[in-house]
């Protein structure tokens, strides 16, 4: 367990230990055994929190769109009807109380799904019963590319101070990490200076497939800083989600390839160190052909790493300062609390 968290249950302990030796009256070994566990609880609860806080994290799944359906479900608007009162008793007894049953809107509402290999949504109505068909809906095609979050536990992320450092003088100036949008997207090309909708659009067909078979997912930036952007970037994203390969083009004079760097938590290295060799021979960016050498080497040579092992740096997530002085505080204050109630309530002779 925990160093720290086994000295946060230290007060609970002397709590304890004291109530007993005073108020062995009213106090059984039992009953402070009792008000020690509740504090415990109360302790682990709020460490809980907080570290499921620090290690939860999101990857990407990559799919394509299977089928969509309309489909009629209950109506989901609901009001109070036919209400009646009734009355018993009489005087300064009586009591009267109202019955209503429930009605609806509508017979049913309209549901417009979409299914997909790794999960599906549903899109908004465009009227509150859902009769007409939204054009987003009409949208949607059979084969398109579907990317999603999916939550797991990320002991990088918790105890970054591990395995990263200072991101130095391009501070303020890092990407963020791409998020998602519309259902199904995620802009994965970054500081592209034109087509870049191309890119991310031949991206996403890439994975279609490509991201089940490996269970893997692409980013890639462009940049026209130095070298060492890429390590900064590669600090401040932790490495990259778990099923990452993230590929850093310098290119000053786009598509013109000056350096690369590529990173990810695969167990094989070779897929680093192949993917970066042939970008660099290829000389220059194509949202064809960069992206079809991308797959290749992921298909070839990726294969993903499982967080099971990086549980080492379970010990190296720790809660903040003020989550373990609000564990200390939470913590004592239901053990002594406990220990009041028992006292108040104590029996024992």
């Amino acid at each position: 367990m925990n160093p720290t968290l086994l000295l946060l249950t230290l007060p609970m302990v002397l709590i304890a230990i004291g109530v007993r030796v005073f108020l062995h009256q009213t106090i059984t070994w039992l009953e402070a055994a009792g008000q020690l566990l509740i504090g415990v609880i109360v302790v682990g609860v709020v460490w809980g929190i907080s570290t499921y806080s620090l290690t939860a994290d999101t990857e990407t799944l990559n799919g394509y769109v299977t089928g969509k359906a309309r489909n009629e479900v209950s109506c989901s608007h609901s009001y109070r009807c036919n209400c009646y009162t009734t009355c018993s008793g009489s005087g300064k007894t009586r009591s009267c109380s109202e019955h209503c049953s429930t009605c609806y809107d509508h017979s049913y509402d309209v549901d417009w799904d979409v299914g997909s290999t790794v999960g599906g949504f549903t899109i908004a109505r465009v009227d509150r019963q859902g009769l007409s068909e939204p054009a987003r809906w009409s949208h949607v095609q059979t084969g398109d590319p579907v990317a999603v979050p999916h939550g797991y536990t990320n002991y990088v992320k918790g105890a970054p101070d591990s395995l990263f450092h200072v991101i130095g003088d391009f501070k303020g100036t890092l990407p963020e990490y791409p998020g998602f949008y519309d259902y199904q997207f995620s802009d994965r090309v970054i500081g592209a200076p034109r087509d870049a909708a191309l890119w991310n659009r031949n991206l996403a067909l890439s994975l279609r497939t490509l991201g089940a078979e490996k269970q893997v997912n692409f980013v890639i930036v462009i940049s026209d800083q130095p070298k060492r952007f890429a390590e900064a970037l590669r600090s401040k994203w932790l490495g990259g989600k778990k099923n990452d390969i993230i590929v850093v083009v310098g290119a000053k004079h786009y598509p013109t390839i000056d350096w690369v760097e590529v990173f990810s938590w695969s167990k094989l290295d070779i897929v680093n160190v192949s993917l970066r060799q042939d970008l660099l021979e290829s000389r220059s960016l194509d949202p064809v052909r960069t992206i079809d050498i991308i797959a290749r080497n992921a298909r070839a040579h990726y294969v993903r790493r499982p967080m099971s092992d990086f549980e080492y740096l379970k010990d190296d997530v720790k809660p903040s300062a003020w989550v373990l002085v609000l564990a200390l505080i939470l913590g004592t204050a239901a053990s002594a609390g406990a220990a009041y109630i028992f006292h108040r309530n104590g029996v024992n002779p």
